[in-house]
């Protein structure tokens, strides 16, 4: 009886004993992509409500720099754009009625030439009766001066041709001129616009605030750093393993990741290889390896979950690259 007991203790031991996590295979640190959020318009911060810890969203708006000579500037472009519109519109008018005088004056010397024509052909034929004693001196005179007449009318109405044609053609490039002075008017107002916009501080990701580097009533420049954001779910372990255990690693490979729980033992969670080195680096000072005598490693990127927050920038963590279940 006593023999079984005794038996049935050191089995348990033993079992106790080989049931014990397996060594990880790689050692480092948690790490975040940093983003520094910066001023990119100069003047003074109206409003910056932001706190360290503060989750922020993409394009949410984190700060506002004063924008009063931004809007003065913007509503003086306005008032020229409209100011040469209007004067866009009644050039038009002006061009269109020029065109219509070419053409009114146009017709007139088309009817005036056939008028000519006609009195140039009776002219001719009073000539011949003249000859034949038909007609008269005064007849024939009459027909000569109708005629010069209407050679000299259909002179007047090409000239009001070639003066309305002169007219539209310099309307056309005074048009052409206000329309470029609109265009770089319409240009500086969207430039100022831009500028408008950037006056709002937008958070350009998802994150937690780290650090704030500003407070309002400062008056910053473009590229003053205004406050760093990183985003902390899922993290990021980079760890370094040797030349041995690199083969057997793939991007992609889901591994076992563990933190000190803070009670002696270790937490584990599921993580995904995402990144591996093509070139090998001398060991980090602070990066432990299986192999202590390993001179050259590999970094490896293992992405981890970290919905409850617990893993933290910097945080040493491990990895143990073997399947689930796996023991050495």
């Amino acid at each position: 009886m006593h023999r079984s007991l005794f038996l049935i203790a050191l089995a348990i031991l033993i079992t106790g004993g080989c049931g014990g996590p397996p060594q990880s295979d790689a050692f480092g640190n948690f790490e975040a992509t940093e983003i520094t959020v910066s001023a990119q318009a100069d003047g003074q911060i109206m409003a910056f409500r932001l706190n360290e810890g503060d989750l922020v969203g993409t394009d949410q708006i984190i700060a506002i720099i004063d924008s009063t000579q931004l809007v003065i500037q913007r509503d003086a472009l306005r008032a020229q754009v409209r100011q040469l519109e209007a004067q866009q519109i009644a050039m038009g008018a002006q061009e269109w009625a020029a065109r219509l005088q070419v053409d009114e004056a146009r017709a007139q010397v088309d009817a005036l030439g056939a008028q000519r024509a006609t009195a140039a052909t009776e002219r001719d034929r009073t000539e011949r009766m003249l000859a034949s004693g038909a007609a008269t001196d005064r007849e024939l005179n009459d027909l000569e001066g109708r005629v010069a007449t209407l050679s000299a009318q259909v002179r007047q109405a090409e000239t009001r041709v070639s003066s309305a044609g002169a007219q539209v053609a310099a309307l056309g490039a005074q048009q052409t001129a206000l329309a470029a002075q609109l265009d770089a008017a319409r240009l500086q107002e969207w430039g100022v616009m831009d500028r408008l916009s950037k006056t709002l501080v937008r958070s350009p990701a998802d994150g937690t605030v780290l650090t704030v580097l500003a407070q309002a009533g400062e008056l910053v420049r473009t590229g003053s750093p205004l406050a760093t954001v990183a985003d902390l779910d899922p993290l990021v372990l980079r760890v370094y393993v040797t030349g041995d255990q690199l083969p057997s690693i793939r991007i992609g490979m889901e591994v076992e990741v563990r933190v000190d729980d803070g009670q002696g033992g270790l937490d584990s969670r599921p993580g995904t290889v995402s990144f591996i080195a093509s070139e090998s680096e001398f060991t980090p000072s602070t990066i432990q390896t299986r192999d202590a005598r390993a001179d050259l490693v590999y970094a490896v990127k293992v992405r981890t979950a970290n919905e409850d927050g617990m893993l933290k920038r910097g945080m040493p963590g491990e990895v143990r690259f073997a399947p689930a279940g796996d023991t050495e």
